[in-house]
């Protein structure tokens, strides 16, 4: 019985199952900051970070990310932000020549946004490509998924960001 017993290979108990691994983080360039939640880019290189929950983004350098260099940006042209949850969302704050998001004109209660949308500052305002940033992947460790279904779809939650 003994020598059965020994053949016999003792069971193991089952290994708990193992959670998915984490998204790889995209490439983000070294001179991006790691309080940065968002980036947005030019096609020229150059970058605006987006420091904050709530970011007021125009040509005036009292914004939280001052994009200056074309007067089709309003002073206070548009706001990024941040939902508990991690969505994005942008909000025109009423500028002259309007915010685009993937040339639809942003109006009312803002539109959500994800990572490798284009943003534009006015019709003839630069264009600008919307990623995620440091900060971003360290306070949600997994992007949302965009809001889907029905009349609805893009639209943000009922709470407008940076009244």
């Amino acid at each position: 019985a003994k020598r059965a017993l020994a053949g016999m290979e003792r069971a193991r108990p089952p290994s708990p199952p193992s959670l998915p691994p984490a998204p790889a983080l995209p490439d983000i360039p070294p001179e991006v900051s790691e309080s940065a939640f968002a980036v947005l880019r030019g096609s020229e290189g150059d970058f605006y970070e987006l420091p904050s929950l709530e970011n007021v983004v125009g040509r005036s350098a009292a914004c939280d990310t001052c994009v200056a260099g074309s007067q089709a940006i309003s002073n206070k042209h548009m706001c990024i932000s941040f939902a508990s949850d991690g969505t994005a969302s942008i909000k025109d704050l009423g500028s002259r020549n309007g915010t685009f998001l993937n040339d639809h004109r942003v109006a009312g209660p803002g539109l959500v946004m994800k990572s490798g949308d284009k943003v534009q500052l006015g019709v003839d305002g630069p264009s600008l490509v919307f990623s995620w940033g440091p900060a971003y992947y360290a306070r949600w460790p997994r992007e949302p998924e965009r809001a889907t279904g029905g009349s609805s779809r893009g639209r943000s939650s009922s709470r407008a960001p940076c009244g």
